[in-house]
Formats: C-alpha cells, sequence, structure tokens
C-alpha cells in the first residue's frame, strides 16, 4: 500500500493539551502519553510510527508498510490502546519486520530473496512429494511447510496449463477406485515431446452421471489459478479464469482412457455426445472431438489371464486353495504377523533368507493388483518344501485356527503341486506382457508385436509342452521331486507326494485356449490402437505387410479426418527417411520419427515432403501410448523458482498475532450458524433432553429381576456375576484388596483359581512339548538305528504273528497305501506301524500309537455300520472288550452331556442322521480311522526315516 501520511509530534503535542476526552478514552493521548516509554525499550524506534485513519488514530510498522508485507502491522490497523510493550517487542523480532527493516535500509524490494524460503528446501520438499512423503516428515506440519509444498503443487499447475495452451493433441486417462477419480492428461507439444500431468483428484459416486461431471470439474478447476490457497493466505482476490486452457482442452482432446468399466464406458460417451446426460436428456458435448474411447491396456493385459482362470473349475480351485481364496496359503501368510515370522524363519532355515526374503517373504496377493497372481505364484512354487513345513507347524500348533492348513495338507497331491507350477509360468508369461503394456515408456506401435510374442510364448510352454525342459517353475518342481518326494505326516498318517507322469498331462491346454480367444477379444486387430503398428521401422516388408500397412494407414485416415492419398503418399516418402534415420543413430522409434517429421517441418524441404497429415497420425499415436515425460534439471528449477515466488503471495510476515485482523476460525469461541435438520443439532437437542430428565429423576426405576430375564440374558448375568467373582479373587491374591474387602468366599474363590491355574499349567506344558514333537516330527528325519530301536521281536525276523490282534508290530510295504483296519488296529491297541524299506537299511516311516481302547469311549454302532464295515466292527467289539464301552442310543445322548466324555455315533456312508445339537461324533468308516490315527499317534515316537543322519526339512 506504500507509506503512510505520518502525523509530526508537533500536531500530536497541540492536540494533547486541547483534548477534552477522558484518559484513556483517546488513542492520539495514549500514544503521545506512552511513546517515550514505549521507543526507549525497543532496538529500532523509527519504525513505530502513527497516523489517522478515518479520524482515529491506529499504529503500524513504517517499515512492513514500506515493504507492503501486508498485515495489520503495514496496514497501520491497530488501536494505541490496545497495544502493550510485548506486542512491540514480538512485532520487532519477527523474521517478517527483520526482512523488511533490511529491505528499508539497503534499499530493496525483491520480496522473493527476501520472504521466500531458500530455493533448497523446495527442492528437498520436492523429492519428498515425489516420494510419498507427508508434510510431517520430520517433525510436526507447520504454514511454512504447507506453504511450500502448495506453492510447489501451484506452479506445476501453471506448467501443465503452459503445456496444455500450446497442445496438438490431448489424451484423457481416468481411473476410479474407492470413490475417488483420478484424471490425467497426457499431451503432444508442437515439438512432439510428450508431456503428462495431473487434470485432478475428485470425489465420485462412481455411476456414469457422477464420473462425467467430475471430469468438467476437474477442468474447470485446473483452469482457475490460485484456487483453494492454505489458510494463512488473506488475499481473496483469484486470478483471472484462463478461457483459453479451458477451450484448448475441449478442441484438442481427441482420446479418452479409461478401464472396462461400464460406468467409465457411458460416461466418456456422455463427454463427447453420444449418450444423453441423465440429468438433461440432451447429448451435450463437453469434448466433441474425442475420436478414441480406449480401454487402458494395462488393464486388459491382466484379464488375458483372470478370465480364464475363474472359467476353469480346476485352475479356479487350485487358486482359491493357494492363492487368493479366502483360507488360502497366501492370504493366510500375508494378513497374519505370526505366520509371516514363522515363514521368514522357514525361509532363513532353508537358505533362502538372504537370496528370496526380500522377495519371497512377502506373499501378498491384492487382488486388484497387476501382480495379483505372478508373485504369490511364483513365491510359492519356488519354495513348495517350505510351504509344506509352515502347513505343517500351523496345522499342528493353531488348533481350530489351523484347519485351513490341515485340509490343505490332506488333499496336497503331486498333480496340484505340478499344475501350481504352470500357473505360475502362465502368470509370469501374462505378467510380462504386463509389465510392457503399463510401462510409461512403451511404444504402442509395438503393441500388436507383443501381443503375439505372448501368444507364441503360450503356445510353445504348454502347447509344444517346452515347459518341462526350459528353466521354467514346472520344470524347477520336477527336479525337485525328482531329487526327493515331498513327505506330509498329519493326523497319524505319512504319504509321499511325487509327480507321476499322469500328472503331466495336458492341464493348460484349457487355458491356452480360453488366454488365446480373451486376447482378441482385449486387442483386436481391428482396433484402431492396432492400427498405429505402421510408425514400427522394422525390415523389408513383405506382400501380407503392405496389405495390413494399406488397411491401417485407411484406418487412421478414417478416424482423424486426413485424406487417405496424402496419408499414404507422405508416409511412403517419409518411411525410408525414419528407417534410416533410426539405423544410423540407434534411435528408437518415436525418436527417429520425431527427428525426421521436425527436420523436414523446420527446413526447405518441407515444400518437397509435405508432411500435415502424417504428423496429425504421428502425434495421435504418441498420446495413446503411456509416453511418460520427466522433468529435468532446467525446468524443475525453473519450476521451484515459480513456487517461490507463489509462496512470497502467500507469505503473511508482520501479521498481528492479536486478534485484530485475524480471520476468526468456526471451532473458536464464535457459534456458526444452526440449522435445524442437521444432524449434530439434532444430537445437541437429544443430549438436553436427557439431561433434562435425569435432573428431574428423584428415585432410580426399579430393576426386573434375574429370574424375569431371557434365559441367553440370564446366564450372561450369571456369567459377568463369575467373572466378577473371579477378577476380585485375583485382586485379592495379588493384595490389592483391603481387609474390609476379604470374605471367605473371595479367600475360597482364590485358592480355587490356584489349584486351576497349577493344572493349566502342567496340561499346557505337556501340550507345548507334544505339539512341538509333532512338528518335529513332520519336518525331522531319524535315522534307520532310532527307528529300530526298542523294536518287538518280529524286527529281528522271529516269531512273527499269525494273529493281527497279537501283533505289536506291522510291517507294511507301502505306507500310501495302509489298510484301514491295520491303522485302526494299531491306533486303538497302541501298535508300531513301520515301512519294510527300513528293515533293509532303506527310507520310510515310523508311527507309533498310544492304546486308545484304554480309554473311555462310548459308542453306538447302527446297522448300516455293522452290515458295510464288518472288518472295523470286529475291531471294535475287541475294543470294547478293552475299555471301550457300547451303549444305546438314549444313554449316548445321556452320556454325551458331561463334559470330558467322548462319545462316538459309526453310520454308514450317506446315512443320514439328525442328533441336533449335542457332542457326540457322527463318523463313517473312513472318518473313524482318520480320527484314531490322530488322536492316538504318538508323536515324540513318529518320524520319517532317512539312510543318513537326521537332517532339517522335508
Amino acid at each position: 500500500m506504500g507509506k503512510p501520511t505520518l502525523l509530526p509530534s508537533k500536531l500530536i503535542s497541540q492536540h494533547s493539551r486541547s483534548c477534552t476526552l477522558k484518559p484513556g478514552r483517546c488513542g492520539l493521548c495514549h500514544w503521545h502519553k506512552e511513546k517515550d516509554s514505549w521507543r526507549k525499550r525497543l532496538r529500532n524506534a523509527k519504525w513505530l510510527q502513527v497516523t489517522l485513519k478515518g479520524k482515529v488514530a491506529r499504529v503500524g510498522c513504517a517499515a512492513c508498510a514500506a515493504f507492503d508485507a501486508g498485515g495489520p502491522w503495514a496496514n497501520f490497523d491497530l488501536k494505541p490502546t490496545a497495544l502493550r510493550l510485548h506486542c512491540l517487542k514480538r512485532h520487532e523480532d519477527s523474521k517478517g519486520h527483520k526482512l523488511a527493516e533490511q529491505s528499508f535500509q539497503h534499499g530493496t524490494n525483491s520480496r522473493v530473496n527476501l520472504l521466500a524460503p531458500p530455493l533448497s528446501e523446495f527442492r528437498d520438499a520436492w523429492t519428498k512429494m515425489q516420494q510419498g512423503g507427508s508434510c510431517r516428515d520430520g517433525g510436526v506440519s507447520s504454514d511454512k511447510k504447507t506453504n511450500i509444498r502448495w506453492s510447489i503443487s501451484e506452479a506445476i499447475l501453471d506448467m501443465n496449463r503452459r503445456w496444455l495452451k500450446t497442445a496438438e493433441v490431448i489424451a484423457l486417462l481416468r481411473d476410479e477406485r474407492k470413490g475417488r477419480l483420478l484424471i490425467r492428461f497426457r499431451a503432444c507439444l508442437p515439438d512432439l515431446r510428450v508431456v503428462q500431468g495431473v487434470l485432478g483428484l475428485k470425489p465420485t459416486e462412481g455411476f456414469s452421471e457422477s464420473l462425467a461431471n467430475c471430469t468438467v470439474e476437474a477442468i474447470h478447476d485446473l483452469c482457475q489459478p490460485m484456487l483453494h490457497p492454505p489458510r494463512s493466505c488473506l488475499d481473496p482476490e483469484l486470478p483471472a479464469y484462463d478461457d483459453s486452457v479451458e477451450k484448448r482442452i475441449r478442441e484438442r482432446t481427441t482420446i479418452l482412457v479409461t478401464d472396462a468399466a461400464s460406468a467409465e464406458q457411458l460416461a466418456s460417451n456422455v463427454l463427447r455426445g453420444k449418450r444423453p446426460s441423465a440429468l438433461t436428456g440432451e447429448c451435450e458435448k463437453e469434448l466433441p472431438h474425442v475420436k478414441i474411447v480406449g480401454r487402458d491396456i494395462a488393464h486388459a493385459s491382466t484379464r488375458l489371464l483372470k478370465r480364464p482362470f475363474q472359467k476353469h473349475a480346476e485352475l479356479e480351485a487350485i487358486m482359491d486353495e493357494f492363492i487368493s481364496g479366502k483360507d488360502s496359503f497366501c492370504q493366510k501368510v500375508q494378513h497374519s504377523p505370526l505366520y509371516t515370522k514363522w515363514w521368514n524363519e522357514i525361509l532363513e532355515k532353508d537358505g533362502k533368507g538372504t537370496e528370496e526374503g526380500g522377495t519371497g517373504a512377502s506373499m501378498a496377493a491384492a487382488k486388484h493388483r497387476f501382480g495379483s497372481y505372478a508373485h504369490p505364484l511364483s513365491r510359492v512354487t519356488k519354495n513348495m518344501r517350505c510351504v509344506l513345513t509352515l502347513l505343517h507347524k500351523i496345522a499342528l500348533l493353531r488348533d481350530s485356527s489351523g484347519r485351513w492348513a490341515s485340509q490343505i495338507l490332506t488333499h496336497f497331491s503331486g498333480y496340484k503341486a505340478f499344475l501350481l507350477s504352470l500357473c505360475a509360468d502362465a502368470a509370469a508369461t501374462s505378467m510380462d506382457f504386463t509389465r510392457f503394456c503399463d510401462d510409461e515408456q512403451s511404444d504402442i506401435s509395438l503393441l500388436n508385436t507383443k501381443a503375439q510374442q505372448f501368444l507364441l510364448s503360450t503356445h510353445a510352454l504348454f502347447l509344444q509342452e517346452e515347459a518341462f525342459t526350459l528353466p521354467t517353475f514346472a520344470k524347477d518342481l520336477l527336479d525337485s521331486c525328482t531329487r526327493a518326494p515331498f513327505s506330509i505326516l498329519i493326523a497319524g498318517q505319512a504319504r509321499e507326494v511325487r509327480v507321476r507322469d499322469c500328472d503331466k498331462r495336458r492341464a493348460m491346454n484349457e487355458w491356452v485356449c480360453g488366454a488365446e480367444a480373451t486376447l482378441k477379444a482385449e486387442f483386436p486387430s481391428w482396433h484402431l490402437i492396432g492400427a498405429f503398428d505402421v510408425f514400427h521401422l522394422g525390415g523389408s516388408m513383405s506382400d501380407s505387410d503392405k496389405r495390413t500397412v494399406e488397411k491401417s494407414l485407411a484406418r487412421l485416415a478414417c478416424a482423424f479426418g486426413v485424406n487417405l492419398a496424402d496419408l499414404t503418399q507422405q508416409y511412403v516418402a517419409i518411411l525410408p527417411m525414419a528407417q534410416a534415420m533410426k539405423k544410423k543413430t540407434g534411435q528408437d522409434n518415436r525418436t527417429a520419427w520425431a527427428n525426421v517429421l521436425l527436420r523436414i517441418r523446420d527446413s526447405r524441404l518441407k515444400g518437397k515432403y509435405p508432411q500435415d497429415a502424417l504428423y496429425r497420425a504421428d502425434t495421435d499415436r504418441r498420446v495413446c501410448a503411456a509416453m511418460g515425460c520427466t522433468l529435468d534439471q532446467a525446468p524443475e528449477k525453473e519450476m521451484l523458482q515459480e513456487a517461490r515466488a507463489i509462496y512470497t503471495r502467500l507469505s503473511q510476515s508482520g501479521k498481528s498475532r492479536s486478534s485484530e485482523g485475524r480471520r476468526k476460525r468456526l471451532d473458536f469461541g464464535r457459534k456458526g450458524p444452526m440449522r435445524p435438520s442437521s444432524h449434530k443439532n439434532w444430537m445437541r437437542k437429544r443430549k438436553e433432553a436427557v439431561e433434562e430428565a435425569a435432573a428431574q429423576l428423584i428415585t432410580p426405576p426399579r430393576k426386573i429381576s434375574s429370574h424375569d430375564l431371557p434365559e441367553s440374558s440370564r446366564k450372561e448375568v450369571e456369567q459377568q456375576s463369575r467373572l466378577e467373582k473371579k477378577r476380585k479373587a485375583e485382586a485379592y491374591s495379588d493384595g490389592l484388596l483391603l481387609n474390609s474387602e476379604v470374605t471367605e468366599a473371595v479367600v475360597a474363590e482364590a485358592q480355587k483359581q490356584r489349584k486351576a491355574d497349577a493344572s493349566n499349567d502342567r496340561a499346557r506344558k505337556s501340550n507345548f512339548h507334544s505339539r512341538h514333537a509333532a512338528v518335529e516330527a513332520s519336518i525331522t528325519k531319524k535315522t534307520v538305528a532310532w527307528a529300530l530301536k526298542g523294536l518287538p521281536s518280529p524286527a529281528l525276523n522271529t516269531d512273527a504273528a499269525k494273529d493281527l490282534r497279537q501283533a505289536s508290530l506291522l510291517i507294511i510295504p507301502d505306507i500310501n497305501t495302509i489298510p484301514r483296519k491295520h491303522q485302526l488296529m494299531a491306533a486303538l491297541f497302541g501298535k508300531v506301524i513301520l515301512s519294510a524299506a527300513i528293515l533293509d537299511g532303506g527310507n520310510g516311516v515310523k508311527l507309533s500309537y498310544s492304546a486308545g481302547s484304554q480309554l473311555g469311549v462310548f459308542v453306538y454302532v447302527t446297522d448300516g455300520f455293522r452290515n458295510q464295515e464288518p472288518g472295523l466292527t470286529m475291531i471294535l467289539r475287541e475294543a470294547c472288550a478293552h475299555g471301550w464301552k457300547a451303549v444305546t442310543m438314549n444313554d449316548l445322548q445321556a452320556r454325551s452331556k458331561g463334559p470330558k466324555n467322548s462319545c462316538l455315533l459309526l453310520r454308514a456312508k450317506g446315512e443320514a442322521l439328525n442328533l441336533g445339537k449335542s457332542r457326540i461324533q457322527c463318523l463313517d468308516g473312513n472318518e473313524l480311522v482318520a480320527w484314531a490315527a490322530q488322536k492316538f499317534v504318538d508323536v515324540k515316537s513318529s518320524a520319517w526315516i532317512s539312510t543318513g543322519t537326521a537332517c532339517g526339512g522335508l
């Protein structure tokens, strides 16, 4: 505002002698009285001055006024009667006043250099913004940090506006997720440089009308400079709306790129006037020159894998079991800190902690990401033995929460393992194509070539069965399984899993057919984007290639409204120049075409070689691809210098910290407008009514009797009462109760708790050791000497028993095919199952069981079970002679109410029985054998046997 008109001291003295107001009522008299004492205590008293504004005395800072710093001190808006000495000292010590004083003394008015922070701070903030850092990094947020970041953002928007003003072709890219719409732009400048930036980020409701409106709003917001300044900016005047930017965007936007969602596609058609607006019912052409509504090729490439997987029963089932299902291995490990810790430990123990731990440890399988299948599939396949080790540990240590691991181990087979490896190969192949489509530097002219390469790769791997010989995931799994089979020991049953020749059938043939069909649908040969392959500078063209080029040129001419003859003539004339440029300089397709077209345009050759039609097609090709643009050092420095200039406009140096001149906050002592229909107002009224009713309450209402409560509520009340007694007993044990609070009931409850705790500790210790022993037995192999130690006499080839009931050791030739009656007999009568190869010094398994028939088990056998399982029925009769008890159905139901009774109801397979809610276990023959093997196995005496020394792993 410039320097105000100051009052001379002589005039102030005359006024003080003639003023008739009471002391303290006249500001000028108060100034005359206090100015000398104020100035004596300041370092430099020249800046403190007084003036008249509307015949009223006002105090301010002459230095800040000359510097045009803004604020109440520079504008002389402070009342003399409201000032105190500490206010003057605080302003004198402020950074803004010091800079203004320095400028006043040295005669400089470079506000950017004095008010804005140094360039290094802007560069550091820009680096953190690029890395996604918050303004709170390294400390709390502040107005200074916020202003720096906002100034950088506004400088980038200014740069985007300058680009869009001169853009030849513009493409808009939209992506909506979880109620937020990101709109980006990609533009080709007259010098054929491709630039890109963010048009806006808007909240959206997700339907087509909202998407279209948000796109228009984002364009309007971009065209308004200095929109939504930070809170410290008091300048209410915004720069003028930039109509030229909006006009350029509407005229030059020829391409809209979205995903394949129906709402996105509909919104694009609404924007270009092909579909009417739901609000007005009319076709409003917001972007009338859009020629292509493209689907994002990166998203489309992922459907090559996902769609065929979802439509194939076996592939969908195995992906749900291991990768993407709710109870899948990858999802469980990724979302459980405990399982993740165990997984890292197993990888490190297996020697893969340093080599693959950085990438293999993570089991991230987010369903919306491009690498959802490739990454977890590769990690599972490459670490299959570690996966089985972790599954054994989870299944044996986590009780009911580990049932999913038991299910995976129970149904694990060589075919599943091999099919997983083939899926990993398919995912890796698809991922390569996705990376090209998602690369910011990819060239759209290579799209057809890459798509053909993907198709050929799948044919070679799965149709020609090269996956079995090339270094693939399938080959790696086959080699690992050939060296040593996968070992499973769970629920008292042991298996060796191998990949058989019949497992190598063409399991992925169906997927190849589906992927090929999806490829044709997502990347059709007739699509306009595929026509840009004419700009691929390959070798000589065959007759078929020439016919393809003719079709592509005709498609481009039709789409962009150029003459086909001119386009063909210019393409044929300039193509050899571009090929020579690429061959001579080694440049890529884009750079070679750009150099040739610019040289012709800026030289005398433009008359001999017209290139307007070809130039138009090439600019559209460039914005179709994800051709990224990164700032080099010079534009980045210019952008940061502009950000410093914007920061200066936001600067509030010299701003008073008193209440005068400060904008009031809505939550600082001032009530905002009250809307009767608002939720806050309703909550206010409710609170007041409740408090009023509580104040008028004289006597409390009568409580309902516990006998009048429903059964579930009554049980909950009783449970809470018991919990209260327990916590009081715990407080007594800890010495936290007063003597007056200690009763006989509390002492008795504390003693009861001590006994229960001691019993639970013993049981917990036993369970801990037994479960860890089970884990060791399943993952650690023992020696042959360990297996033969303590065996009964049949192991020495003497006195072999002829009756199964008399045998103590059962020699099994193949542990994968143990007869059911042998396993049930071993589990009920404490026998040992041993592989026959161990007696000859080979590998195998040893399974030891405790005598389950000596435990008190109540059993009822149906007639259907007796007729269907006569062999198992005979074994059950022998068990009932040693300890089990055969009871009637009514007696079984009565016994099931006991907390520690084991009650079995044996039925025929497929026989339906209605037991209601009871603790009776209803089992058929196979389920009975599995239950007995799991319940009575001696994990300390069961293990895999190896000819060498004991070793870890499976």
